[in-house]
């Protein structure tokens, strides 16, 4: 059964709106995610050690980032070191999800680049499916592909304005630090602060995407 179409206006002011009340954990849980960023830029850090705590991490936090919120808007909350461990025990298949779909989507996008990007779309709700359904890796990847069916332009429009509406400041404001002759460091600096500030409405715009779609 095709679900009923989103609108991408009320999903992306639904999801400014909402943000505040969990904008603050939200950091907390990415934290160590940007401090890893901004640890591989020194050349002291080994690339291969980045890589690997950035495969480890990634689903992590993004893992202990649903849990935290689906508990926060089910209105039975929990803490951020109560959504570290549920995520954590369930980081084999969130690492083995991530993984599949990151692969299906690099094959997708080099060899047939416009069905890569449709397949993106298509499965951008498997690791929420996984965590708030408490599906096993396939199958939460099958799940996000039934719920999106029939809105993919709905949530492609709905991603682009909420990227352009949160992306305007961080292309802005460095290109005006350095046109004040500020150092291209510091902007770099200013730009990646700006980068992790904005990652909680994507994590919340992306919960709110599952809800809409699951209720529709």
């Amino acid at each position: 059964m095709q679900s009923r179409r989103i609108n991408p206006v009320n999903l992306v002011k639904e999801t400014l709106g909402t943000t505040g009340s969990v904008y603050i954990p939200s950091l907390i849980i990415a934290s160590p995610g940007f401090l890893i960023t901004l640890l591989s830029k020194l050349p002291v850090i080994s690339p291969i050690l980045v890589t690997i705590s950035a495969i480890f991490l990634s689903p992590l936090l993004t893992g202990a980032n649903i849990f935290y919120l689906h508990r926060h808007f089910s209105l039975n909350s929990i803490s951020i070191e109560e959504a570290f461990n549920l995520s954590f025990q369930n980081i084999f298949k969130l690492i083995f999800a991530s993984f599949v779909v990151l692969l299906i989507c690099i094959i997708g996008l080099i060899l047939f680049f416009f069905p890569g990007f449709y397949i993106m779309y298509r499965l951008l709700l498997s690791i929420y499916t996984i965590v708030i359904e408490d599906l096993f890796a396939l199958d939460g990847i099958t799940r996000s592909w039934q719920l999106t069916k029939g809105n993919w332009w709905s949530i492609f429009l709905a991603t682009l304005l909420l990227t352009i509406v949160l992306f305007f400041p961080l292309i802005v404001l460095p290109v005006l630090l350095l046109s004040l002759g500020i150092p291209q460091q510091i902007a770099s600096i200013v730009a990646n602060i700006l980068g992790f500030s904005i990652g909680p409405f994507f994590s919340v715009y992306g919960y709110l995407l599952y809800v809409n779609l699951k209720e529709n």
